[in-house]
């Protein structure tokens, strides 16, 4: 809570700046007068200017000293998270629109990319592909935003469900973008990235899938790595992969 500002404490404020204000006119005054004392020939228009800059000075000085105070006194009456929530929110809105710049470029990539490595490999994996990429997009394109990465989101309208399971299905999928990626890299975009630990990274990342059953669609998120924060993601991604295949290894080894 800020702290109560008293009557008391204003005026006590004020004359404090006026002492000052004294004091340094005092100072700028005595010089000058022990100056006329040596040298009484001495000009007095230049002793006019000399005492007007001095005086412009102070009261420059003066009212520059009340105006701070005014400041101080306004600052501790604000609300401080307010302020920086405001601040959050406009940094949010620029970021989002250096996002909106970067999605612009590297979706339609990444959903030829897409489209090619369905294509190639049709025959394995179970899923309907289109005559050409749009079939990924059936309803425009879309991306999310969570965990400070930007998740690049596609749907393929499914006939009939898939009959291996979803988490399968998603490792397959995985494993021919690799493939493509490492032999023959992605066109117009990196193929892959090196972290501030110089560890390398496959760029393009599946990260979630899941399917609408009651719209016939199946939806996955990819994950395109060009930043730390992606890295960070990623590796929290695998060590919950990793506590979660530990966890099923010692439920199995109980049962047993």
């Amino acid at each position: 809570m800020p702290k109560k500002i008293t009557q008391y404490d204003n005026t006590k404020t004020l004359l404090r700046i006026v002492f000052y204000t004294c004091l340094f006119t005092l100072f700028a005054v005595f010089p000058v007068q022990v100056y006329i004392q040596q040298k009484p020939d001495t000009p007095l228009d230049l002793l006019k200017t000399f005492l007007l800059f001095y005086l412009i000075a102070g009261v420059g000085c003066t009212l520059f000293c009340i105006f701070i105070k005014l400041i101080s006194t306004v600052w501790r009456w604000i609300d401080h998270d307010a302020i920086q929530t405001l601040i959050r929110i406009l940094i949010l809105r620029f970021s989002s629109w250096l996002r909106s710049r970067n999605i612009k470029v590297i979706y339609p990539r990444l959903q030829d990319f897409l489209f090619y490595v369905l294509t190639q490999n049709k025959n394995l994996l179970p899923l309907p592909i289109g005559n050409d990429k749009s079939c990924l997009t059936p309803f425009g394109s879309n991306h999310v935003y969570r965990n400070d990465c930007i998740f690049y989101r596609f749907q393929l309208i499914l006939p009939e469900m898939p009959e291996i399971p979803i988490s399968q299905l998603r490792k397959l999928l995985q494993h021919y973008i690799l493939s493509e990626s490492r032999n023959y890299g992605i066109s117009n975009l990196y193929s892959f990235y090196i972290d501030v630990s110089q560890n390398t990274w496959d760029t393009v990342q599946v990260d979630r899938m899941w399917i609408d059953e009651e719209n016939h669609l199946l939806f996955f998120e990819i994950l395109y790595i060009t930043s730390e924060k992606s890295v960070e993601y990623m590796v929290h991604v695998m060590q919950r992969e990793q506590a979660s295949q530990s966890a099923f290894y010692e439920v199995y080894d109980d049962e047993v």
